[in-house]
């Protein structure tokens, strides 16, 4: 009878353990599917909030008036002033704020003459346009930071020391 109730013991513990043995193969293969997932909504998510691009532009030569959070800004003194949004805190601080992207309430597909002109609200989510990129970076040497950051607070940024856009005549 002991005999027996070993052999029901060993094999209680031999199911137990296949048991165990099949939570971690499951708990392996639900890992790796939520890091797959995962992946794939840090790339959506990069795809659909581009990163904040800052231009230091409020330097000698561009006219800035302090206007509260928001500048306006005249490229060359008889042109007209448009609302800029400068970043004063980050690196150094005096960077124009080029298009910020936060919320993806603002629809970013859009048309040739949008992205040259610009659309969106400085105290929202925007993009500054290439035009008034082009005025403000043709005359002299510029500065371009690019941050991205994700939902998960991952950050990653580029700091480039020369920086112009050139006119739509040049393509």
């Amino acid at each position: 009878m002991f005999s027996a109730q070993l052999d029901y013991l060993q094999n209680k513990l031999l199911e137990v353990d296949a048991t165990v043995q099949g939570i971690g193969e499951k708990i392996g293969h639900n890992l790796t599917t939520l890091q797959e997932q995962s992946s794939r909504m840090l790339a959506q998510q990069t795809a659909y909030y581009p990163p904040v691009v800052y231009s230091r532009t409020i330097v000698q030569g561009s006219v800035a008036k302090d206007i509260g959070p928001r500048y306006l800004i005249q490229p060359f003194e008889n042109e007209t002033a448009f609302d800029g949004y400068c970043e004063q805190s980050r690196f150094g601080g005096g960077w124009l704020v080029m298009q910020p992207r936060y919320d993806g309430l603002l629809n970013f597909q859009r048309g040739w003459s949008e992205y040259v002109n610009g659309f969106g609200s400085v105290v929202g989510e925007f993009w500054l346009g290439l035009e008034r990129v082009h005025r403000l970076t043709v005359a002299r040497s510029h500065e371009l930071m690019v941050e991205l950051e994700d939902f998960a607070g991952n950050y990653v940024h580029a700091r480039y020391g020369q920086f112009e856009i050139g006119s739509g005549k040049d393509q």
